[in-house]
């Protein structure tokens, strides 16, 4: 019972409304309510994982503020979500046992809550879900073997895992430099990982992702960056628009609205220092676009976009330098 993957174009009015609504509240840093918002998004419809994506990000920056006793009382909230959460596992309502793993990281983000937010997604088969939850555990505790082992256990023959499976097998081999049989799954790892994207790239070659353009470079189709920003579901998704938005950049086609989707994308890497960097630099070339009478409202309209998602890079940069 696997949860039914949406996007944004297929969420009916009113919802989109309330995403739109929570990005705005994001924006301006009234995170309770942004987690208000997103958790009953997410309730409602499971499978929109960019609401989920939000939700996390507002979940942390809420957990940030807590302190005192109104952190004591999240932490007893979210212990009592989890229990409810594991008594419904056992009863197989695995979709009611997702919501009160939600529930637990509405009150407080932890690893405690991630981690049953992964059994919870194992059970409906959202394999997606668990794994970035448990990539959450590690960004917590990095060099948390049971964590580790677990990521393992997941990912140990999921199609598109071979890279985060070596990466894994690299961990335990740095925990425990002599044992041999470590070494050994390495490199099986390694030499899976490297098939795996071996094909990749065969396949990107053959179905034309990378198709030469007129002015003879290697820039991505521009339909297949709007359908890959449409299947984002993991870092590595990220990474990989990163890649190619840079490649039509260093192509010469940096529109407003390529880089404006180019800095978001930092956003969500965390790279806010170049997502600053990209807003910036597209500003001086809009200003002496402005003077001319090409300059669109379209063009206007992004060149707004790009100043909020700088400003929103600035702000988390500060907070986390």
């Amino acid at each position: 019972m696997a949860l039914e993957k949406i996007t944004f174009n297929k969420l009916p009015g009113g919802m989109k409304n309330m995403f739109t609504r929570a990005k705005d509240v994001l924006d301006k840093q009234n995170y309770d309510y942004a987690v208000a918002l997103l958790s009953e998004l997410i309730q409602a419809v499971p499978g929109f994982s960019e609401a989920r994506e939000l939700l996390r990000i507002a979940e942390i920056e809420k957990t940030n503020r807590l302190g005192g006793f109104p952190k004591i009382m999240a932490v007893i909230k979210s212990k009592f979500a989890v229990m409810r959460g594991k008594t419904l596992l056992v009863k197989k309502d695995a979709r009611e046992a997702l919501n009160c793993a939600e529930e637990a990281l509405s009150y407080i983000y932890s690893e405690n809550g991630l981690l049953f937010l992964c059994e919870a997604a194992k059970a409906l088969e959202a394999q997606d879900l668990a794994v970035d939850a448990l990539d959450r555990v590690l960004k917590l505790k990095p060099d948390d073997e049971p964590t580790i082992r677990l990521m393992i256990d997941l990912v140990d023959g999921m199609e598109g895992q071979a890279v985060r499976l070596m990466q894994m097998r690299q961990k335990i081999v740095e925990l425990h430099p002599k044992d041999l049989k470590a070494q050994a799954e390495l490199r099986a790892a390694t030499a899976t990982a490297t098939m795996e994207l071996n094909a990749r790239k065969a396949a990107e070659a053959e179905n034309g992702k990378l198709a030469t353009r007129d002015n003879g470079t290697n820039a991505p189709d521009m339909s297949d960056l709007e359908r890959g920003d449409r299947i984002i579901r993991s870092v590595d998704d990220i990474n990989e628009m990163i890649r190619r938005y840079e490649q039509v950049v260093e192509a010469g086609k940096g529109t407003i609205d390529i880089m404006r989707k180019l800095a978001e994308f930092y956003q969500k890497a965390n790279r806010h220092e170049k997502a600053i960097e990209v807003s910036s630099e597209r500003y001086d070339e809009f200003d002496k676009l402005r003077k001319s009478d090409e300059a669109r409202v379209a063009d206007e309209a992004d060149l707004e976009e790009l100043k909020r998602i700088e400003a929103m890079a600035k702000r988390r940069h500060g907070r986390t330098s």
